[in-house]
């Protein structure tokens, strides 16, 4: 049984009771006004006990007053008259006395108590409207059957709408109709939690825009939804910007990927992004092969030392240019000119490495540069070579302290070998001296070829006495070299009797006041003399 059952059963009891005491039981005129009044009393504080209980206090003294007044009431329904007589009207009147003022001090309690949480009440919803109002976001709420009820400045200004026209209309029609329904399909008054998504609002004159919304919804003890607040972005701008970032990037990585020359992304070493041409002019097949890969491990090793600087801390901001040597994927070495320029990659300062492969070129070059600096007959070094490195090799010796020595060399019967054999025989005669010469010497010495039929011997960390010994394993070698050239053939048999070969050494010490003009001038002389002495021995020998 319900308290509201309960309580007017208690009333229609009340309203009996004061009935009978008025009516039925006879007493004298002051006892019935007494009992008139009394029984007013108890419909009052009944009526008053209804009430309050209605509000759900939970003021004891209020209640416990009520409680003793509404006893009282039953009280005066089963005492008898007789008792009457012996004064218990007046405390018959007297508890509802203590009553009533048990219930007056708890209502004034109480009311101090509801002045107090109203102020509060009303100081927090100034404080939360001040928020509400002054967010630098939309917000909306709506009822149980979806029709906004309240929004703040912010969301008027989104939508374009004004006051009139947004009161208690319906959320739907702030919606396209395919926006709505994927909104649908989410349920969030179902799901009864807080929701966030990305969608499109449609504003009063009928523009499309894009939002960021954070969606939750208030329930009653039931379960039942009472509201949906609703905090709104506008991201228009936010999008736009993505969409044009998205198509640039669309835009430049078909560029890139489309490039004919390599391009790449290195961030800390690290390959970040390879496009195709890279990867095929390195040998592989796709680039995902390099992507991760360290940038240092395609380069050369001897060129890594100087390389490494690009990929640190200290590069340079700016376009630098490089040429280095990449290894393929077939262990095969590639020259490739670099230009690099520092980007900010995924949020981080990288390297953009675009280029082309000059592996061609440089060969070219190369070639070209061989012929330039060697003597297209006999295949060694030519005078031009020997002016641009001799200097670099007199100042290394002065720097490190150590000997250079040069042997001028001049073959003997050239002239008589031209006139009687031909020049070709005499071509290969100048071939085969220049073979002798690069045999008998170390990697680390250059054979020059200075004039016609002379040739410089350069010889790096070398004293006279060292590069003496030189000269004579290539006058041996020599001599055996026309020995079998005329036992096979290829030479006229008499032409080791016929043709010879003269020497001549000089030295650079470190610091030395001689020019190296001197000092080949010294070695010429001392060549000079052995073909004045072999001259004068062979005269002898006549």
């Amino acid at each position: 049984m319900s308290w509201r059952r309960c309580l007017l059963i208690f009333l229609v009891l009340s309203v009996a009771a004061a009935i009978f005491r008025t009516f039925v039981c006879p007493v004298d005129s002051q006892a019935a006004v007494f009992t008139v009044l009394l029984s007013l009393s108890e419909l009052f504080f009944l009526a008053t006990f209804i009430a309050y209980w209605s509000f759900q206090s939970d003021s004891r003294l209020a209640l416990l007053g009520i409680l003793l007044c509404y006893c009282d009431c039953f009280a005066g329904l089963v005492i008898p008259r007789s008792y009457l007589s012996l004064g218990l009207p007046y405390m018959h009147s007297g508890v509802h006395v203590v009553g009533l003022g048990l219930f007056a001090w708890g209502l004034v309690r109480e009311h101090g108590r509801w002045r107090t949480l109203l102020e509060k009440t009303t100081r927090a919803e100034e404080k939360y409207r001040a928020i509400f109002e002054n967010s630098a976001v939309g917000i909306t709420v709506a009822d149980a059957h979806e029709r906004i009820v309240s929004w703040n400045h912010l969301a008027e200004e989104l939508l374009g709408a004004d006051r009139a026209s947004l009161y208690m209309k319906p959320v739907q029609e702030l919606y396209p109709p395919e926006e709505w329904e994927k909104l649908r399909q989410l349920k969030v008054r179902q799901r009864g939690r807080q929701l966030h998504f990305q969608t499109k609002m449609l504003q009063a004159n009928g523009e499309l825009i894009d939002v960021d919304i954070s969606m939750s919804v208030v329930k009653d003890a039931a379960g039942n939804v009472q509201q949906s607040i609703g905090i709104i972005r506008n991201i228009t701008a936010r999008k736009q910007a993505e969409q044009r970032l998205a198509e640039s990037e669309e835009k430049y990585r078909v560029l890139t990927e489309s490039s004919v020359q390599p391009v790449s992304v290195v961030q800390s070493a690290e390959l970040k992004y390879v496009n195709e041409a890279f990867a095929e002019s390195l040998g592989y097949d796709d680039s995902t092969e390099l992507v991760g890969r360290d940038f240092l491990d395609l380069v050369a090793a001897e060129d890594r030392p100087s390389q490494t600087w690009l990929f640190g801390s200290a590069a340079p901001h700016g376009v630098t240019r490089h040429t280095l040597r990449l290894l393929s994927k077939a262990g095969e070495m590639r020259w490739y000119e670099m230009q690099v320029t520092r980007i900010q990659y995924e949020g981080r300062p990288a390297l953009l490495v675009t280029g082309r492969d000059i592996s061609e070129t440089k060969m070219l070059w190369e070639e070209l540069n061989q012929q330039l600096l060697r003597d297209p007959l006999t295949g060694v070094y030519n005078r031009r070579y020997f002016n641009e490195i001799i200097m670099q090799e007199v100042k290394r010796a002065d720097r490190y302290g150590y000997q250079t020595s040069f042997i001028m060399a001049d073959i003997d019967g050239m002239k008589f070998v031209n006139d009687t054999y031909g020049h070709l025989v005499g071509d290969q005669l100048l071939c085969g001296v220049a073979e002798v010469l690069e045999e008998s010497i170390r990697s680390a010495d250059v054979v020059i070829r200075y004039g016609g039929d002379e040739f410089l011997v350069v010889m790096p960390q070398t004293t006279a006495e060292e590069a003496q010994f030189a000269v004579e394993r290539i006058r041996g070698n020599f001599a055996e070299w026309l020995n079998d050239q005329a036992g096979v053939g290829a030479l006229h048999r008499d032409m080791p009797a016929q043709v010879g070969f003269s020497m001549g050494v000089a030295s650079h010490t470190p610091n030395s006041e001689l020019a190296v003009e001197e000092i080949l001038a010294q070695a010429d002389e001392a060549m000079y003399r052995d073909k004045q002495a072999k001259r004068d021995l062979q005269s002898a020998s006549e």
